[in-house]
């Protein structure tokens, strides 16, 4: 018979090393610290310096700035100019300082003497007397009821226009 080869010991592998929760641990770590970077990042470059709203005229004070404009431009300007100029003014003053629609409104609709019945508006705010006179003066002149014939005549006008502003 023919003679066996020697028998050698079996070699023991190891057993197989499950590596994924390894891997898994190593992702989580990585995020970890990815986000904890992220987070110092933004706390060492955050702009600490508050953000405040920019200082507003108050409406008074820009609508007889403008006034004080439009004196100056009278010599320059035609009379139909001039009113309507002046009664930008107001009307804008109006809207921004007692926040009614003043310019798309007539003068009677503003100071609230419009319709009868159920129709009608809104009874009149008392501090806008002073503007009613001369936003219905500036309707006339501008619809050429009246007329500004002279330079004089339309500084009234305007003169007229500062005065209510001031005592509104």
């Amino acid at each position: 018979m023919p003679e066996f080869p020697e028998l050698k010991d079996i070699v023991v592998r190891p057993e197989p090393v499950n590596y994924l929760p390894w891997i898994f641990l190593g992702v989580v770590l990585l995020l970890c610290v990815l986000g904890f970077g992220y987070w110092l990042w933004r706390i060492l470059t955050r702009n600490d310096k508050t953000v405040t709203a920019p200082t507003l005229i108050e409406a008074r004070n820009a609508a007889l700035d403008n006034l004080d404009q439009i004196r100056v431009k009278v010599p320059e300007l035609t009379s139909e100019e001039t009113v309507v100029d002046v009664q930008t003014v107001l009307r804008r003053f109006l809207h921004r300082h007692h926040g009614a629609l003043g310019l798309y409104r007539t003068a009677d609709e503003l100071i609230g003497r419009t319709g009868r019945g159920k129709h009608a508006s809104p009874p009149p705010n008392p501090t806008l007397a002073h503007i009613e006179d001369i936003l219905r003066r500036c309707e006339a002149l501008r619809y050429n009821q009246e007329e500004l014939p002279d330079e004089p005549s339309r500084l009234d006008l305007v003169d007229q226009a500062m005065a209510s502003l001031k005592e509104n």
